[in-house]
């Protein structure tokens, strides 16, 4: 082989080279719009079945008590689906007595409620308490918590002991004691104390999620308000939802396709048939139930939708 075939056989590989790496930047850069072009909706109309004003919105009743009680609280653990695995939101450690019915818990520093005053103890053991007063309560039963100061390392942790009784053998406790503790919102005592002991009809729920009660439109309309920093100290974007109440499927269907809507929770089969065929929806399962909404939109679903996971794929909406 010459010198001139040589030096071609060179140029066409460094030409090969050069037109893979223009490729792959040129993918690269293609990436980020979707990076980006993700945009928190100011406000929002999410549609929901019809719902009373009276209604008390820290009992799992129905599909919109269920929405705000997810927005507004948060609770001790958070249970993984199916499984007797959990993470500790207001807790950094816990223990279990040798007869495994007294669980501790100590108190995670630095929590604070979304509006500011921060998370101790006493508010705690009081909103488990209050849950465990609930009328629909199930085994097992949380029959006292108390608040117990430790030192450590000089510095005083706060813990509280929860006493359950009721509960099924050794190898179900954990999953029957998370279930329960992850069922019972955690709400700030004074605050509870002022606005009722079930804060409903029309009361803000000062309370540990990254939104407030805005206030109540219609009898089937309310308005939950993003505060403009979570738990963290983290700016949020701000943001409205609204709740709207729809006995028609048909309705509700409508209002997505005109736009007033977001999205919505659909029972009807033949509503969700005619949303399949329409190119600009999507239908697909959140929680026990079906929801149908525009394209682009995007969200996290856990029993219900988390309302703070909103947002809009700008490179899919149109």
């Amino acid at each position: 082989m010459d010198v001139s075939q040589s030096d071609g056989h060179i140029m066409k590989a460094y030409s090969r080279a050069a037109h893979l790496l223009g490729v792959l930047l040129i993918l690269f850069v293609l990436r980020i719009p979707l990076l980006v072009k993700a945009e928190v909706p100011a406000e929002l109309v999410i549609g929901v079945p019809p719902f009373h004003t009276d209604d008390s919105y820290i009992q799992q009743q129905g599909l919109a008590q269920r929405i705000v009680l997810g927005a507004v609280t948060d609770p001790l653990l958070a249970a993984k689906p199916g499984k007797a695995n959990f993470s500790m939101i207001f807790s950094d450690s816990f223990q279990v007595d040798a007869a495994g019915v007294v669980w501790s818990y100590r108190v995670r520093q630095g929590m604070v409620f979304s509006h500011g005053a921060p998370v101790t103890a006493q508010d705690l053991c009081y909103s488990l308490i209050r849950c465990a007063h609930l009328p629909a309560t199930e085994n097992p039963i949380i029959d006292s918590c108390t608040v117990r100061a430790e030192g450590i390392e000089g510095v005083a942790h706060d813990w509280i002991d929860v006493r359950f009784s009721g509960l099924p053998d050794k190898r179900a406790r954990q999953q029957a004691v998370v279930q329960k503790l992850s069922s019972c919102p955690i709400l700030h005592q004074k605050s509870s104390d002022i606005f009722a002991e079930d804060l409903a009809k029309g009361s803000n729920l000062l309370a540990s999620g990254e939104f407030h009660l805005n206030g109540f439109l219609t009898d089937k309309s309310l308005q939950l308000k993003r505060f403009q920093r979570d738990r963290s100290g983290r700016t949020v974007p701000q943001q409205i939802v609204e709740l709207k109440g729809f006995s028609s499927m048909k309705d509700a269907l409508t209002a997505l396709r005109v736009g007033t809507i977001g999205m919505f929770f659909n029972t009807d089969p033949d509503i969700e048939k005619s949303a399949i065929s329409d190119e600009t929806l999507r239908v697909s399962d959140c929680g026990a139930e079906r929801v149908i909404y525009r394209r682009g939109f995007q969200f996290s679903c856990e029993d219900v939708i988390v309302l703070s996971t909103i947002s809009w794929d700008l490179t899919l909406v149109n």
